[in-house]
């Protein structure tokens, strides 16, 4: 299987989201599942809502539950400025995830 990441432009940001591509297509992003396990864990271990967790970063409550249900694809960005809000280094939320493929996809 090839895969390779690529950065893709997001109208009205200034940092590209990363993607992987492989052979058959474009992926599903990068482990968007367990990254928004990671912060929902880590925003409950520090006593936040989303909104309080929304507002030290700067971004709507609804990118903090999107993110947290796995639906957003975050540009390089914004997981660095949503690891700050959680007082993490970035390398922490994003440590061994792994593409995760679609369901209708072979492995």
């Amino acid at each position: 299987r090839t895969t390779a990441v690529v950065a893709r432009s997001q109208p009205g940001h200034s940092t590209p989201a990363l993607q992987v591509k492989g052979d058959r297509g474009l992926l599903a992003d990068v482990g968007q599942t367990e990254l928004g396990h990671r912060v929902r864990a880590r925003r409950a271990e520090l006593g936040l809502s989303q909104m309080a967790l929304a507002d030290r970063i700067g971004l709507h409550f609804t990118f903090v539950s999107s993110v947290e249900r796995g639906e957003r694809n975050l540009s390089l960005g914004s997981l660095v400025r949503l690891a700050d809000g959680l007082e993490v280094n970035p390398a922490v939320l994003v440590d061994g995830l792994r593409p995760e493929l679609d369901a209708n996809s072979e492995s």
